[in-house]
């Protein structure tokens, strides 16, 4: 689809729609930043017809929930490995009506309990960040060390949950066959580890011990603990004494951090 095909499109359906849903006037239009969406003719059409549409930030992740719903029902389609269109379509229905309604319950704080399924406001490293502006904004962060060390224990776990999670997706999905003949398409996992496969070039290289140990010596390691220790061990000890959980999402770690701060703070 090109842009002139898109501006059809909304051409014959945007406005009857609209007049079908019986939606008065204030209604926002809302699509994402695809190359088409964002077209100059796609724009300057959309201003001429004076509809309104949802400013969308540039790189985001999947903020529409409706895409995240897509996500859960292709993979749980995948398992099914449907053999031709007519088992596809029949696997689609079925497995849309077993998704259970729980995944759309709203949290203690307005958002969806289940992370995975629904990212408004975004989750994962870019809901975690939107999370340290608004602490910083509203004075619950001063960036001193005890700010610091506590915000670092509730949230550490989280990102790098997200950051592996990032990893495995990128490593296990297929880049698709590109008009480009010099471009390889695959598993970017089985790419790497079998070069030959695809006809690219194997850039690994040995290495000499004396040389792999001073990159080591120059490295700096995670450490076993995600803040100071001795931070680290107040937290522990609090969580016990009241029968806390480590957070599974930012919300969590959120609520989290604000409890331990202000337990310690109240101790100083």
């Amino acid at each position: 689809m090109n842009g002139a095909m898109y501006r059809e499109i909304l051409s014959d359906n945007l406005l009857p729609s609209a007049r079908a849903l019986k939606m008065k006037r204030g209604w926002v239009f809302q699509h994402d930043n695809d190359p088409k969406h964002t077209a100059r003719a796609t724009k300057e059409w959309l201003r001429k017809k004076h509809f309104k549409v949802l400013e969308w930030p540039s790189q985001s992740p999947d903020l529409n929930p409706i895409e995240n719903l897509w996500r859960e029902l292709k993979v749980r389609v995948a398992q099914r490995q449907p053999q031709n269109i007519t088992a596809l379509e029949e696997i689609c229905m079925e497995e849309w009506v077993k998704i259970p309604a729980t995944l759309h319950r709203r949290g203690k704080h307005g958002q969806p309990e289940d992370r995975k399924l629904v990212g408004f406001p975004p989750e994962g490293v870019n809901g975690v960040l939107h999370r340290f502006t608004d602490l910083k904004n509203r004075g619950l962060f001063d960036g001193a060390f005890l700010d610091k060390s506590v915000l670092q224990f509730c949230f550490m776990g989280i990102i790098q949950d997200e950051l592996d999670e990032t990893t495995c997706v990128w490593d296990s999905h297929v880049i698709r066959p590109s008009k480009n003949d010099r471009v390889p398409s695959g598993r970017p996992k089985v790419m790497y580890m079998f070069p030959e496969l695809y006809t690219t070039e194997d850039c690994i290289s040995p290495v000499e011990g004396a040389d792999a140990q001073l990159c080591r010596s120059n490295c700096t390691f995670r450490p076993a603990v995600p803040c100071d220790t001795d931070i680290y061990n107040i937290c522990n000890l609090l969580m016990m004494e009241s029968q806390l959980n480590l957070p599974a999402d930012s919300y969590q770690a959120l609520d989290l951090y604000l409890d331990l701060r202000n337990t310690i703070r109240s101790s100083l």
